[in-house]
């Protein structure tokens, strides 16, 4: 069905003819389906030398129906258009239903991404932002022919995997740490045992068997689950296997190819593991080689790419299900046979955590939280999101539905004890999170199981109890742990956190008492003139008033001081962040009062 071409595309048009460069070949086309408009064109670059590239290049610009708003997208035509993958392309396979093929050049700035266009140098008008992005293929094609799309320094960057329906996601955990031990390790290839694990996750548990060569280490929302596991063949290549200028290979010919280059004897490998696999025959194949953070830089850790193992054909005649015969085995691996691809993600701790993340001496403290209230919850899984590992909850007390106004846990929890429903929410926001939890009283865990505090790096208290400063203070070695107490006052009108590290015993708890006192002694007189909430009929004891978005104002502006608090070594300090308000009660801002430490 023909549509008349809108004019803010027809002023775009007209402004490409500025592009030396550009040649239209067949104007404005509505593709009904992508419910895009396609624009067929050609650039004429002179004085090119490159095996992949002509001086003519067709391509297609697939502009979206709300232009200028929405996204441009440049692809080589099907005929005279590149057809080899590039460095900051998708992977360029050919396309059956339309004349341009899959291979989108990346011509958007480093800040596209993040939908503002305001922090590009995109242009937004109708007139500029087509001839924007031809412009930018025009240079992406002439960094291509120079072998310049990709410049020492610049962040490493994957190749694209070749179109594929496969749902499976191969997780695994490099970084530093476990390339230091690859590199201890001889043996090029080896078997592997994966746990699949929800949404056709599949996480690489160890490579070897019995006396592995190499475990990773996972948190319980990993290792507690239960699930039946499945093998693959790793083999270490050395390096990206890819072909000139940046494509993976399709075929089995190509990838054996490609492997021979680096002197890597893929199917002789592949053979001996499957020989030694019996009746256990492994799912995938595991491809690992090194990569570096930055192009031209050292090597930063271990990649690993997977494929689907190919089925194994049958056996003609009596077969021994523990034997793969030479004919099984050509079949498996035929050159001309394609690859099946898997996505695969590496879920190192360094690697999901870049947006954000503590520092690392509290991330990799071993944390005890005593409460499991509004501020133990939130705290808690505020800490396990910015990179906390280890954390075991302390608290006896049973989730009520009264809780759930300010609360991290749900309905579903209700009747169930907080600190077990809280380990179990805190293992499952981070593969690296090893919770634990104590449903007892702090007196129980002192009298039954005081190692607990002791082995602990850093003790924070959330209960606003002044029982458990006493109970810590005379039972609890205390010296040279960071201890944080955080308790909220009135209508979360301010936050008192005491905290630092641990240097004398002396006076602890009088001191904590004292530098409270005159902050409580407000709390006190505001009590008077409030009237408490009470939760239901018949109740005589007021609940604590306070709106849990409010509690959340206050804590949050406190994190990086408990930072501080776990990794200076000054003694104890009081910091109180108070809400203030304007002469209407709007909150205007937040006041963080730190005292100087007084040695304790």
């Amino acid at each position: 069905m023909s549509k008349d071409i809108p004019s803010v595309l027809r002023v775009a048009r007209r402004r490409l003819l500025d592009i030396a460069e550009y040649e239209m070949l067949t104007d404005f086309e509505w593709q009904s389906k992508m419910q895009r408009w396609s624009l067929h064109f050609r650039l004429n670059i002179s004085d090119i030398d490159h095996p992949h590239i002509a001086s003519t290049q067709d391509w297609y610009a697939l502009v979206s129906a709300s232009y200028p708003s929405g996204d441009i997208i440049i692809c080589p035509a099907m005929n005279n258009g590149i057809s080899v993958t590039f460095p900051h392309q998708t992977f360029n396979a050919e396309n059956k239903d339309v004349p341009w093929r899959q291979g989108v050049v990346c011509v958007n700035t480093s800040m596209n991404k993040w939908g503002r266009k305001e922090l590009t140098d995109e242009p937004t008008d109708d007139e500029d932002k087509l001839a924007w992005h031809i412009q930018r293929t025009v240079d992406w094609l002439k960094a291509a022919a120079a072998d310049k799309l990709v410049q020492t320094g610049d962040p490493f960057e994957l190749p694209c995997l070749p179109p594929t329906r496969r749902n499976e996601v191969i997780v695994f955990n490099e970084g530093t740490d476990t390339l230091s031990k690859w590199k201890q390790i001889t043996q090029i290839s080896g078997m592997a045992e994966l746990k699949p694990i929800e949404n056709e996750y599949y996480v690489i548990e160890r490579f070897g068997k019995e006396q592995a060569e190499l475990n990773y280490q996972w948190g319980k929302g990993i290792t507690d689950k239960r699930s039946l596991p499945v093998t693959a063949i790793w083999v270490r290549l050395q390096d990206l296997p890819i072909t000139y200028p940046y494509q993976l290979p399709r075929t089995w010919g190509e990838l054996i190819e490609i492997a021979s280059q680096q002197r890597i004897p893929l199917i002789q490998l592949l053979t001996e593991q499957l020989q030694k696999c019996k009746s256990n025959y492994p799912t995938f194949i595991l491809l690992g080689f090194p990569v570096a953070a930055n192009y031209g830089g050292e090597d930063h850790s271990l990649y690993w790419m997977a494929l689907k193992m190919p089925e194994l054909p049958s056996a003609k005649g009596y077969r021994n299900r523990n034997y793969i015969n030479d004919h099984q085995l050509k079949s498996l691996f035929h050159v001309g046979s394609p690859l099946k691809w898997c996505l695969t993600q590496n879920w190192h701790k360094d690697q999901i955590s870049t947006r954000g993340k503590l520092s690392k001496s509290l991330a990799e403290s071993n944390i005890v939280m005593i409460g499991a209230g509004a501020i133990g919850s939130t705290l808690s899984e505020l800490l396990i999101r910015l990179g906390a590992d280890k954390i075991t909850i302390v608290d006896r007390d049973i989730l009520d539905i009264g809780n759930l106004c300010r609360h991290v846990l749900s309905m579903a929890d209700v009747r169930h004890g907080k600190a077990c429903r809280l380990a179990e929410r805190l293992n499952n926001i981070s593969p690296h999170v090893t919770a634990e939890y104590r449903g007892k009283t702090l007196q129980d865990v002192l009298q039954y199981e005081s190692s607990l505090l002791s082995g602990a790096d850093v003790i924070i208290d959330t209960t606003g109890d002044d029982q458990v400063i006493h109970l810590l203070s005379n039972t609890v070695d205390l010296i040279n742990k960071r201890f944080i107490s955080l308790s909220v006052g009135l209508e979360a009108k301010r936050l008192y956190c005491f905290g630092g590290k641990v240097n004398t015993l002396d006076d602890f708890a009088t001191s904590f008492f004292a530098k409270h006192r005159s902050w409580l002694t407000k709390d006190k007189e505001q009590a008077a003139s409030l009237t408490l909430p009470r939760e239901g009929i018949g109740c005589w004891h007021p609940v604590f008033p306070a709106r849990y978005d409010e509690i959340l104002t206050l804590l949050t502006s406190i994190v990086k001081d408990i930072e501080i608090f776990t990794s200076e070594d000054t003694g104890m300090r009081l910091i109180v962040a108070e809400r203030l308000f304007d002469e209407m009660g709007n909150m205007v801002g937040i006041n963080i009062n730190r005292t100087d430490s007084d040695g304790i």
